[in-house]
């Protein structure tokens, strides 16, 4: 209990630590945990938070995530990833599902762990915690937040 409460104390530090450097027209550091602003997804293997509680359940296929322009690869550690926790409060255990887009099925969504072969069709349930992990995309992402 203790790490967690400690795990999540430093979350917030860094979050509003972020936060002010994003102020001050800073892009996040490789690694940094931001929250979406403006509809902005992050690039350079910055963990953008889209929703720490989904306020109902959405299918991944219309979230407009790839359509936005998350970056597809030909193997997951060359794209970008989405990451799917049951809530805010499992965050630091292992994800309900890992998603890339592979370019070798034509832009499926894809599944890492939580399933297999094509995503779109997953349902991201409500009070979900969805996070994306820009590992590949080197601009930012305009995304319509599907989630509000």
């Amino acid at each position: 209990m203790h790490m967690r409460l400690h795990y999540g104390l430093f979350f917030l530090m860094v979050v509003s630590l972020l936060a002010s450097a994003e102020a001050r027209g800073e892009a996040p550091a490789a690694g940094a945990i931001v929250e979406i602003a403006d509809g902005v997804i992050h690039p350079g293997e910055v963990f953008t938070v889209l929703t720490y509680a989904a306020p109902r359940a959405v299918r991944l296929g219309d979230t407009g995530l790839r359509e936005a322009g998350l970056t597809a690869g030909a193997f997951p550690r060359v794209a970008d990833e989405i990451r799917i926790f049951t809530s805010r409060e499992v965050s630091e255990s292992a994800p309900l599902a890992r998603i890339w887009i592979n370019e070798r099925q034509e832009g499926a969504y894809w599944f890492l762990t939580g399933g297999e072969g094509d995503a779109a069709d997953f349902v991201i349930p409500e009070g979900a915690m969805v996070v994306i992990w820009t590992r590949a995309a080197k601009n930012p992402v305009t995304w319509q937040n599907a989630f509000e």
